[in-house]
């Protein structure tokens, strides 16, 4: 399978605020890395429809394959992800039947548990906010009270986009994505790639013509390096297909012997 270009666009006031730490992003780069893909890019943009629209459009533009849109489903007036989706795509957003109908059996639930106390008038509004999704898309149903949902559109180059856009708390996130993408809509990338860590003493500028000098002879192995002060030492990554990871890396053990310590 070839590699996908990947982007995330992170929506939400509290992140860009600061009040609020992006964990969700971290959780997934880790799944995609575990799935054999790689993320080109991520965008955090506040609640805000145009702005939302335009990091969409940039990634279908520059030909993204897979465009994720967290945060900001919820029925508060700030909550705008879903209308942004739909402006990206130049649709309106209409009521969803099954979403309502979703969205009223998890409140439901929520209310005989003694969750929930507002009145009935009160979460058919939010309800119907929810419900109003982009025609043509397909639900993820909720955990909480949001549901997902994922289209597929074609990107600048005429190839298929997937579209999936996930509510922001993490647990709603989560299992969404597991329940759903990672073992339905978005199958694991059997191009594997491997990481090789290498730990050194030696000084990162005393590296640099030796990461450089490798990276230029094998450019499709990533070598990246990561100073640690307080470890005193450098962190060597290496990535890429097995049989080239494990020899770039091993040639540079060597060279790092020759090298000597900093």
């Amino acid at each position: 399978m070839a590699d996908k270009k990947i982007g995330i666009t992170v929506v939400g006031d509290e992140i860009l605020s600061g009040h609020v730490q992006d964990t969700n992003t971290h959780w997934l780069l880790n799944q995609l890395r575990q799935m054999n893909y790689e993320v080109q890019r991520v965008e955090t943009v506040p609640d805000a429809v145009d702005l939302i629209a335009s990091s969409v459009k940039r990634f279908l533009t520059e030909n993204f394959d897979v465009i994720f849109v967290t945060g900001g489903l919820g029925p508060t007036p700030h909550d705008m992800t879903t209308e942004g989706v739909a402006c990206a795509l130049d649709l309106k957003c209409e009521p969803n039947a099954e979403a309502l109908a979703l969205i009223q059996t998890q409140f439901e639930r929520f209310r005989a548990s003694g969750l929930f106390r507002q009145e009935e008038n009160q979460l058919q509004a939010a309800a119907e906010k929810m419900s109003r999704l982009p025609p043509g898309c397909v639900l993820l149903p909720p955990i909480g009270t949001a549901p997902g949902f994922h289209c597929v559109v074609k990107n600048s180059a005429g190839n298929d986009a997937k579209i999936f856009v996930l509510p922001g708390p993490p647990i709603e996130y989560q299992e969404m994505f597991n329940s759903h993408i990672k073992i339905k809509l978005l199958p694991q990338n059997t191009d594997v790639k491997t990481t090789v860590e290498i730990a050194t003493k030696t000084e990162e500028s005393r590296l640099m013509p030796l990461i450089e000098g490798i990276a230029r002879e094998f450019p499709t192995v990533k070598i990246a390096s990561y100073p640690n002060i307080e470890k005193l030492q450098v962190l060597i990554r290496v990535t890429g297909k097995p049989e080239a990871t494990n020899y770039v890396a091993e040639l540079i053990r060597k060279e790092l012997k020759r090298l000597g310590p900093g």
